[in-house]
């Protein structure tokens, strides 16, 4: 009998290794309510204190309760597999003991509340039942319960939540996930549960601000539904009014030596305000800072802080992988930055596909950067733009941009070639370096499933244009030469002027493979906070706001999609910069 038990025990400690790798995908996740830095919550850095006694392996009540624990692990999600292997072990206790619930479970249970703060909903993890001085749950379940919430808490921190394959182009692949073996083996050893939970979280600063800003929304909140100020005269700088006293009160202010003086300090803190909500910061209490004072925050602006706080957990941790710089392209900002050490080495305007022809949000590696690179023509542009020059006999497309094709056994000349009946994406198109290549001068190559990549353009004028949807799905670069040089410096000491000698030479390719790949993250922020602590919202022209909040709140009726170039706008609109035709469109002319 001890023979079998002893191989039972072996059996479930193999088992649960071998699944615990992929709990993050079975553990629940809440059907409703996203440059390197420290930890998101600087709360979490606290003086060490020693760790919860554990009870010893001898311990009999112990034994029987880890078992205990074990069987209520009693479906086969991953997350269950991982808690069963973890409780075969007399030791694994992690929040009771004899004595009840210890000190660090009420702590973690007080954390797991404070979801919200986060961005995420504290009703999706179930906390048993703790009061301050005993337990309303049995331990059996106190133990199983918040060990399954912790392990949900933690997936969704570095992963985001399910939204049911609703997203399209926005999701990308989803990040590492910590193993939930790992995780129970880290809060075992911890000093600070708590605190280890907080640093689950993206320690970027910009999740940090938006943090920050969603905190003192709900603040704010709770603020003007005490002091509501009634309607009244201007007041600035010098006055004295009774109502002084309520702006105070809403400011988060500290009574004054006179509460009615408006003062200084009162007119600091209006400032503040009026420059955090928009307004002029004149530091005027006029009629329009009086109803923002009265005005609850808009459900739009709340939502759209949780949405991009979720964004930030699709990003791999840490950004810059172990190149030590990263790039990184936002679409809806329309800009490519280059962040070295945490600082940013390169910041420049970018464009993006069109809305029928999305650039992708994903991460990946760039291996390398060509200079004077040939373009290979994507079978969009084949089908889209070349297919009905071709089928003209007037075309000149070919010659004009010095395009070749291999088409096969169909040959190499198009001219002879039936476009009605072959099928032009079996065909190659290619154009070599030259003074017309649409990739300009540079190619910064990063292999992956979407055809995608940035480069240089000749259609430069495109940069002064707002919004830059242009592409058909690629980031176009401005200033592409600065952008190579900073990355080839630093992976190699790569001299300025002896690029500046190959861009100058023959109009050859010429490739640099990086000697430590870079992460590139390619994202769709529409919300970023400023230095000076400004909240900037990006117009959301592909609609990925929409479908975001949509699949996690149901609350996509509160973002209208933006309209970029091309698209019929339902109000009148100042007449836009029309760009001149692209050269694929203007060889379709001809």
């Amino acid at each position: 009998m001890r023979f079998a038990w002893r191989n039972l025990n072996v059996f479930l400690l193999a088992w649960g290794v071998l699944a615990s790798t992929a709990w993050a995908q079975d553990v629940a996740a809440p059907q409703q309510p996203p440059m390197s830095a420290g930890p998101a919550d600087s709360s979490a850095e606290v003086p060490a204190q020693a760790a919860d006694p554990q009870p010893s392996a001898t311990d009999a009540w112990a034994g029987a309760l880890a078992g205990e624990v074990a069987g209520l692990a009693s479906t086969s999600s991953s997350s269950d597999v991982a808690l069963k292997a973890h409780y075969a072990n007399s030791e694994a206790l992690l929040w009771v003991d004899r004595n009840g619930a210890l000190a660090s479970t009420r702590d973690v249970a007080a954390e797991l509340a404070r979801a919200g703060e986060y961005g995420l909903e504290a009703n999706a993890y179930t906390v048993p039942a703790l009061q301050a001085e005993a337990n309303d749950a049995p331990p059996a379940q106190i133990e199983y319960q918040l060990s399954h919430a912790v392990l949900a808490y933690v997936r969704d921190a570095w992963g985001g939540r399910s939204t049911g394959g609703k997203l399209g182009t926005q999701l990308p692949d989803p990040p590492k996930l910590p193993e939930a073996s790992a995780v129970l083996a880290d809060l075992r050893a911890s000093s600070d549960r708590a605190a280890y939970l907080r640093a689950q979280h993206p320690s970027h600063p910009q999740f940090e601000a938006l943090r920050q800003k969603l905190a003192r929304i709900a603040k704010s909140e709770a603020q003007t539904a005490k002091t509501r100020i009634p309607d009244g005269p201007v007041m600035r700088r010098g006055d004295a009014n009774a109502q002084v006293a309520l702006l105070r009160t809403r400011l988060g202010l500290q009574p004054g030596e006179d509460d009615q003086a408006f003062d200084a300090e009162v007119e600091t803190a209006l400032k503040a305000f009026q420059k955090e909500n928009g307004l002029a910061a004149d530091g005027i209490m006029g009629a329009g800072t009086r109803a923002a004072l009265n005005a609850d925050t808009p459900d739009k602006q709340r939502y759209q802080l949780l949405i991009n706080l979720e964004r930030w957990r699709w990003l791999p941790r840490p950004l810059d992988g172990n190149a030590k710089i990263y790039i990184w392209a936002n679409i809806p900002e329309f800009r490519t930055r280059i962040v070295k050490k945490g600082e940013i080495a390169f910041d420049e305007r970018a464009i993006a596909g069109k809305v029928d022809k999305q650039t992708p949000v994903f991460s990946d590696l760039l291996e390398w950067i060509e200079i004077h690179p040939t373009w290979y023509v994507p079978n969009s542009i084949k089908v889209d733009d070349i297919l009905p020059s071709l089928r003209r006999n007037t075309s000149r497309i070919m010659t004009r941009y010095h395009l070749r094709m291999d088409c096969g056994r169909h040959g190499r000349d198009p001219a002879r070639i039936d476009w009605n009946s072959v099928d032009i994406r079996a065909c190659a198109f290619s154009q070599p370096p030259g003074e017309k290549s649409v990739l300009g001068d540079f190619k910064f190559k990063f292999p992956n499933k979407h055809d995608v990549y940035m480069h240089d353009t000749l259609t430069r004028r495109l940069f002064q244009v707002s919004p830059r949807t242009f592409s058909h799905g690629c980031i176009r670069v401005q200033n592409p030469s600065r952008m190579a040089a900073v990355l080839l410096d630093h992976d190699k000491g790569f001299a300025k002027d002896r690029l500046d000698a190959i861009l100058a030479g023959p109009k050859r390719l010429h490739k640099e493979v990086l000697q430590r790949p870079v992460p590139v993250h390619i994202t769709y922020f529409t919300v970023s906070v400023g230095e000076k602590g400004t909240v900037v919202s990006h117009p959301d022209y592909y609609g990925h706001d929409k479908r975001l909040a949509n699949a996690l709140y149901g609350k996509g009726n509160l973002f209208p999609v933006a309209q970029a170039p091309g698209r019929r706008a339902r109000k009148p609109r100042p007449k836009p910069v029309v760009p001149k035709k692209e050269w694929w469109e203007e060889a379709m002319q001809n």
